[in-house]
């Protein structure tokens, strides 16, 4: 079943329809709850209501347009929600996400031990750097970054205007840099000819 008829079927109320929209989107939606969110187990909850979130919603979809930058928006709002009900946006576990280093993960596995755990403290490190952002500017450096969303799809998604995105994207990245430089020097790469590819390096290491 393709796409479109999956999406036929799910707007149609056919649960069938679902199974092949999961198959093909639930490793980047879990991950992109997971960078939301810093836990594992939250953005596993996050995903499967997200996707009966889409099921239930399919009717109002636009078959026009591309399924994923709607099914990101529902999967960021729903990540919205679930930290805000906690009441502790600050108290995100890191260690139970890091456990499995995230689904969807594009590092392989190294053969070398030393080299797993020196990469599972990078992740370690990034994820901590980027919770200590507000909400609104992690969405934007996230959105931008593992999803390569330009400015109108990332506002789309994030439910603002561009120009608001751009400015959360602006101070998360600058926040974010002086958080590395501050706490976690040691993730910037030595050597590196400008702070520009110090962070070209650094920034993909949560992603």
């Amino acid at each position: 079943m393709d796409e479109r008829e999956a999406i036929q079927r799910c707007q149609r109320g056919e649960m069938d329809g679902l199974e092949p929209l999961i198959e093909r989107y639930q490793a980047r939606a879990q991950h992109l709850a997971y960078l939301l969110t810093g836990d594992h187990a939250l953005a596993e909850d996050i995903t499967q209501d997200s996707f009966i979130q889409a099921f239930r919603r399919m009717r109002q979809f636009d078959a026009t347009r591309p399924l994923a930058p709607w099914l990101w928006r529902i999967v960021t709002n729903t990540a919205r929600e679930r930290l805000r009900s906690r009441r502790r946006l600050r108290e995100v576990s890191l260690e139970s996400a890091l456990a499995t280093e995230g689904p969807g993960a594009t590092i392989a596995a190294p053969a070398n031990l030393a080299l797993r755990l020196e990469q599972a403290e990078e992740r370690r490190a990034m994820l901590a750097a980027l919770d200590a952002l507000t909400q609104k500017q992690r969405e934007a450096v996230i959105l931008r970054y593992y999803l390569d969303c330009g400015d109108h799809e990332g506002a789309t998604i994030a439910g603002c205007r561009e120009g608001a995105f751009r400015v959360r994207l602006h101070d998360g990245l600058r926040a974010l840099k002086q958080i590395i430089r501050e706490h976690y020097p040691w993730l910037l790469p030595v050597g590196a000819a400008t702070d520009e590819d110090a962070w070209e390096d650094v920034r993909h290491v949560a992603l």
